[in-house]
């Protein structure tokens, strides 16, 4: 006997998008069901997250899912055993409210929906599964684990030291150790496929977004007999990278069939020949693409003396939770991520650092972005006050001669907002921490409110000196952490 294994289908992504849905319904009707007929499979697996949004639903995703699944489903006789995942269930810490209960659970005969720790039989074999874990339930479901006799699992897991997407560790959730008694155990909710020991992330079987570019998509299929679980490609992509270097490449002649209803990023790293490149981008722009993004360098609208170097995204991560030293205040122990093109690159970045005058971070402008810039400073030992600039688009007009007059330093700035007056202070200077305090005493004075004041795009290390230069001086702590609650916010 086989069973066919899905997870992290999320119906109704991206907002529901017409695109998604298409991509969606191609899979299903071209892929997956002329697979399950081929090879009379009667019985799918869902481990979790079957729906996308927590909070609602919309009409036009459902209608799609009913006509492209279940009804497909339903008429080939397939059942279907799912598992709530953490998309599914609508509040964090209980599983009490499961919009697989309120929507499939009202629909068809022929869906199982399984809302506690039970183990399932598949011609013989024992494939135990277990819902979504959260506070309410997780020792109950953590001691079905521990004693239970099948040896297979089937989960929607958070576990640590895992890929949440390609190249990226969790660094947070349960010990896989928990699950250790299991001869295999099969996982929905990271959406890229990993393993380790006896633990296998499947992945989602479609690309949502970027992250998921290159990264190949897979249902599977569980054999019972041999209990071998395969995977299966599903073939059909959303995104492409084009790379674009014609200082040994001639693309007169390029292959644009796999560029179609395709979302396409073309990263242009030389364009020699400006009339084969033109040429080049006219045919892109000509074929039916979802969107069509172009990166170039923005060092010709520098000018010389600079040289812009990509880091390739995140270059740390923290691979388990040895690496967080608790005693000591969590404080984490980053290692560079096991990937050869990041080593390569920090090989690069480390060459270029060590010959220029001065580095210049220009990440993304948000808190991700922060800590990518963060990284280099402390992987390349680099002054904490290396400048940083944030970009929200490559125009040379608007934005970068705006920006690069502007620079500033990762912390040097602290905003304060209380109620609509603004105030400005700097993180080391002494005459400012005197004008913070007086400030805020004020302000607490005369309106004996503390629910008004907001941090504007600061880091957590300025959060903390602030919080810490305020106990020194006398605030009262359970007040304060009242307050730091807002601090966080972005207004």
């Amino acid at each position: 006997m086989k069973v066919a294994i899905l997870n992290d289908t999320h119906c109704g992504v991206r907002n529901s998008s017409d695109i998604f849905l298409k991509y969606q319904e191609r899979f299903y009707e071209e892929i997956f069901f002329p697979y399950l007929k081929e090879h009379n499979i009667k019985n799918i697996l869902h481990l979790g997250d079957y729906y996308e949004h927590r909070k609602f639903v919309n009409f036009k995703a459902l209608n799609a899912n009913r006509k492209h699944f279940l009804e497909p489903m339903r008429d080939m006789g397939i059942t279907m055993d799912i598992i709530p995942g953490n998309h599914d269930v609508y509040f964090k810490n209980t599983n009490e409210l499961c919009s697989l209960k309120e929507l499939l659970g009202y629909f068809t005969s022929n869906v199982n929906i399984i809302m506690k720790p039970t183990v399932l039989d598949y011609d013989g074999l024992g494939v135990a599964v277990i819902p979504w874990i959260n506070n309410s339930n997780y020792k109950e479901y953590v001691d079905f684990a521990l004693n239970c006799k099948a040896p297979i699992l089937g989960a929607h897991l958070e576990l640590a030291g895992f890929e949440m997407m390609a190249g990226i560790t969790n660094p947070h959730g349960m010990n896989a150790e928990i699950f250790s008694r299991f001869e295999k155990v099969l996982s929905g909710h990271f959406h890229t496929r990993s393993s380790q020991g006896n633990v296998d992330y499947l992945g989602s079987q479609f690309e949502f977004t970027w992250a998921d570019v290159d990264d190949p998509k897979y249902f599977h299929i569980l054999d019972t007999e041999t209990r071998e679980v395969t995977a299966v490609r599903n073939p059909i992509t959303m995104f492409k990278k084009i790379v674009y270097d014609d200082t040994n490449n001639d693309y007169s002649n390029f292959d644009f069939t796999d560029c179609e209803h395709k979302f396409i990023k073309l990263i242009v790293l030389t364009k020699n020949d400006l009339y084969m490149f033109d040429k080049f981008v006219d045919k892109l722009q000509s074929i039916e693409t979802y969107e069509l993004k172009i990166a170039e360098s923005f060092e010709e609208y520098l000018g010389p003396g600079y040289k812009c170097i990509a880091s390739y995204g995140h270059l740390r991560e923290i691979p388990s939770l040895k690496n967080i030293d608790i005693e000591n205040n969590f404080n984490p122990t980053y290692t560079v991520i096991d990937n050869a093109i990041k080593k390569k690159q920090i090989e690069i970045l480390r060459k270029e650092i060590k010959n220029a005058h001065e580095v210049i971070l220009s990440s993304d402008g948000d808190r991700e972005g922060e800590m990518c810039s963060m990284s280099i400073i402390e992987l390349f030992k680099l002054p904490l006050n290396t400048k940083r600039i944030t970009f929200n688009e490559i125009v040379k007009k608007y934005c970068i001669k705006k920006e690069m007059k502007s620079i500033s330093t990762l912390h040097n700035k602290l905003i304060i907002q209380i109620n609509d007056k603004f105030f400005v202070f700097s993180l080391k200077n002494i005459d400012d921490s005197h004008r913070l305090l007086s400030t805020l005493e004020n302000h607490f004075r005369n309106t004996g409110r503390n629910d008004a004041i907001f941090v504007k795009d600061t880091s957590t290390t300025q959060r903390k000196w602030m919080y810490n230069l305020l106990v020194k001086n006398g605030f009262d702590k359970k007040k304060l952490y009242r307050q730091t609650t807002t601090f966080s916010k972005r207004t």
